[in-house]
């Protein structure tokens, strides 16, 4: 498993996970809630990483991970995220997450989403 991965892992598992208010929104309108966005990410196998181009990002060279992976229950959530400090401590902030439609996760896996 990536060590990117691991580590979003470790910090969601030991509650050090901050949601958006867009996320938790997103998770709303699609019947979900933040326990499906993190068993989402504990079930997850990879992750892909950007540069985030967000104005709003905290440093130049900060990384968005993308993660589509299961709930328990085999909904595929779809989130974007990143690693950041809080009170001085790491914390994984979801930016998005979201019910994932099949042909978003193509488009985004082929790069032709945008």
């Amino acid at each position: 498993m990536d060590d990117v991965l691991t580590r979003i892992k470790e910090l969601v598992t030991t509650g050090k996970v901050v949601f958006s208010k867009k996320a938790r929104i997103e998770l709303a309108l699609d019947d979900l809630t933040e326990d499906d966005g993190v068993e989402s990410i504990l079930n997850a196998t990879e992750v892909r990483a950007k540069r985030s181009r967000s104005k709003h990002r905290r440093h130049p060279r900060e990384r968005v991970y993308i993660i589509v992976a299961p709930t328990n229950s085999g909904i595929e959530i779809y989130s974007k995220g990143t690693i950041r400090k809080k009170a001085g401590e790491e914390i994984f902030y979801f930016l998005i997450s979201a019910k994932l439609s099949r042909e978003n996760w193509e488009g985004e896996r082929h790069g032709t989403k945008n």
